[in-house]
């Protein structure tokens, strides 16, 4: 269960918490890993000294959103155990701003940096983090869930945990507790932060071609490291590559100026998710990292409460569910004048469209199931369930938290959302019929059946093996092997306890199995040829 963190608990933690931070490069600490183990609750109390403390950061926030400065307030701030004096607050979002604060809420999201007035200060070596609202997610789980996900996938993502909020003694409401993509992120995801790192601005980073002067691109990214500098020419050039080069050199081009794997594996979990305020859907939310060691640019994911079909309410519930893995809007959302070049570009070169579906059958096969992600919720549900009632800011109510786990729930004017299970469920359901992936563990068996394969992997032939239980009958058995797109590759009729599998002109790689009869599949799982 989570471990809510308290000041009893920190009391003793807190010195050994001043001497990673002085000690950083002596211990080798990772930045976050006090605050971020998925499984901690934070108290974090805010005291501003301002009497006109919430007037001034609505007055700083809506200027910046209409094209002024960033602008702080100064605030001291506990957290669990530790105080930090000096320390810089700001209101953060657009739709998850305004939609509070002209309703007459104050549950808004806040940005936290230690480092703004004190150079230096930091706290468990992360100079910001980010207070997350719950917007459009009655179960505060969305985000939690998908960034978890990636993670696990080996994706560049923030990391996330909860919190609570107190501002000037009075409870502000339970918080998403989120990671900064900043020079201290880099430097723990790649090793190093000298590289440039682009952001996206609101609709606009479609990454179309703007011509070969930087300045083109400057509504579309904001520059977050080397800003002196300001080359953006890496930028340019792989626009260049991915708009002007012909399709015979396409492929071998983009592989010198983006690592495509962690693309492709971004696009597939935000299909998966249906994700929608992202590159692929509306030219959103993500960093891109010019990695020094490779030259190649890194895509970082970032904000995702829209994850579980959430925003683009013109879909129903339904239409999102059924999403097909190839969709891509058209025409596009405003404010874009053209479609997603990258994603169009891959989808029309067959080599990264299989990747692609490839990659999509390897989450089905693995965190993507209803086993794992259903055991998921249900943890969450009961961890932060007293946290959620307690919140009397929250922006939905108890019982559309309740619900919203296994229904669909309105949430203002035409604005519909999925039900977490349901959408899981059918979401496995759709998108394997649709590419015919096999669904489910590895090794999974039915019937009590005694199924083995060895070896495994194999180079020019396996065996199976099969023990049947007793009183139970098999017609016409066959063991059939499907490539990772689900294409049936091979056949063999299957009689008596021990057959041999020969690999023919099979290709080296990765297969799924079903043994199955006329009736049902037995038995499905995943074999190596190599």
């Amino acid at each position: 269960m989570f471990k809510k963190v308290t000041q009893r608990s920190l009391i003793l933690i807190a010195p050994a918490i001043l001497y990673f931070n002085f000690q950083v490069e002596i211990l080798a600490q990772i930045p976050g890993d006090y605050l971020f183990p998925s499984d901690s609750i934070h108290k974090i109390e805010i005291t501003f000294l301002q009497l006109n403390w919430w007037d001034s950061l609505k007055i700083y926030h809506e200027n910046y959103l209409t094209g002024g400065n960033i602008q702080y307030l100064n605030a001291d701030v506990k957290l669990d155990a530790l105080q930090l004096n000096y320390v810089g607050i700001r209101l953060k979002g657009l739709s998850s701003y305004y939609q509070v604060v002209n309703n007459g809420g104050k549950k808004v999201s806040f940005k936290i940096d230690f480092n703004q007035y004190i150079p230096g200060q930091n706290f468990d070596g992360l100079r910001k983090i980010n207070l997350h609202n719950g917007y459009n997610d009655p179960t505060l789980m969305r985000e939690k869930i998908f960034l978890d996900f990636l993670n696990r996938q080996g994706m560049f993502a923030p990391r996330c945990t909860y919190t609570e909020l107190y501002i000037n003694g009075a409870y502000w409401g339970f918080y998403t507790l989120v990671e900064q993509v900043d020079p201290t992120f880099l430097n723990t995801k790649f090793g190093d932060n000298t590289g440039n790192l682009f952001k996206a601005t609101y609709g606009n980073a479609s990454l179309a071609w703007e011509g070969s002067n930087q300045s083109g691109y400057y509504d579309n990214f904001d520059l977050k490291t080397n800003e002196t500098i300001n080359d953006w020419s890496d930028l340019v050039h792989l626009c260049d590559v991915i708009n002007n080069t012909p399709d015979a050199q396409f492929q071998d081009l983009l592989e010198t100026v983006l690592a495509t794997d962690h693309y492709i594996g971004l696009w597939a979990a935000n299909n998966l998710f249906v994700n929608f305020d992202v590159y692929e859907y509306a030219a959103n939310n993500y960093y891109l990292y010019d990695n020094p060691f490779d030259n190649k640019f890194y895509w970082i994911a970032w904000d995702v409460n829209s994850a579980f079909g959430g925003g683009w309410w013109n879909m129903s519930v339904a239409q999102k569910q059924n999403l097909s893995v190839y969709y891509l809007p058209d025409p596009p959302p405003f404010p874009l004048t053209d479609n997603v070049p990258l994603t169009d570009s891959l989808l029309q070169n067959s080599y990264y469209t299989e990747k692609y579906l490839n990659t999509i059958c390897s989450y089905l096969q693995g965190d993507f199931t209803t086993q794992y992600l259903y055991n998921l919720i249900d943890s969450l549900y009961n961890r932060i369930k007293p946290l959620v009632y307690a919140d009397t800011n929250k922006l939905y109510t108890n019982q559309d938290f309740e619900n919203n786990i296994n229904f669909a729930v309105s949430i203002g004017l035409n604005k519909q959302l999925a039900g977490l299970k349901p959408f899981i469920a059918e979401r496995i359901n759709n998108v394997s019929n649709e590419i015919s992936c096999v669904v489910g563990n590895s090794g999974f068996t039915t019937y009590d059946l005694g199924f083995t394969i060895f070896p495994n992997p194999f180079n020019t032939f396996t065996t199976i093996f099969i023990q049947y239980p007793s009183k139970m009958q098999f017609k016409d058995l066959s063991f059939v092997l499907y490539d990772l797109t689900g294409r049936k590759m091979k056949q063999v009729k299957v009689s008596g306890n021990k057959v041999k599998i020969h690999r023919g002109n099979l290709a080296d790689g990765l297969y799924f199995y079903k043994l199955m009869d006329k009736r049902r599949i037995l038995a499905t799982g995943k074999v190596i040829i190599q």
